[in-house]
């Protein structure tokens, strides 16, 4: 019986399929093609689920990697954006100050102005007086 096992497996689909359906009318056949057909489908379903979950685990994956690709350039984005904020927010301190600076220099660059105003004020009132 091993070997009529072993011979069934590996007979052509199509022979098989035919014994199973009953041509040509061998009864002794029959039955053995019958099982050897169920089991060629359960093996065919069980590939087809085995792909199936395969498919969908490196599809998981593929996601799940895409997914940290994706959050990792996005906190790489967020961290320069920062970074140039930062750099803004010195660079207008830098500016204030300066600037602050260079108002309390012409405040002080104005005190001798107004020295020398008003002594071409005195002078010239003095001149025509």
């Amino acid at each position: 019986m091993s070997a009529e096992k072993d011979h069934w497996s590996e007979v052509d689909p199509a022979i098989v399929e035919n014994y199973a359906a009953g041509r040509p009318r061998d009864d002794a056949y029959l039955g053995p093609a019958r099982v050897e057909l169920l089991k060629r489908d359960h093996r065919y379903a069980e590939e087809q689920e085995q792909s199936r979950r395969q498919y969908e685990d490196d599809r998981a994956a593929t996601r799940r990697e895409h997914e940290e690709q994706l959050m990792r350039r996005q906190m790489e984005h967020a961290s320069k954006l920062a970074q140039e904020q930062l750099d803004a927010a010195r660079a207008v301190e830098k500016a204030a100050n300066r600037a602050a600076w260079a108002a309390g220099l012409a405040a002080f660059g104005a005190i001798p102005q107004a020295i020398i105003s008003a002594a071409l004020i005195a002078a010239v009132v003095a001149y025509y007086s």
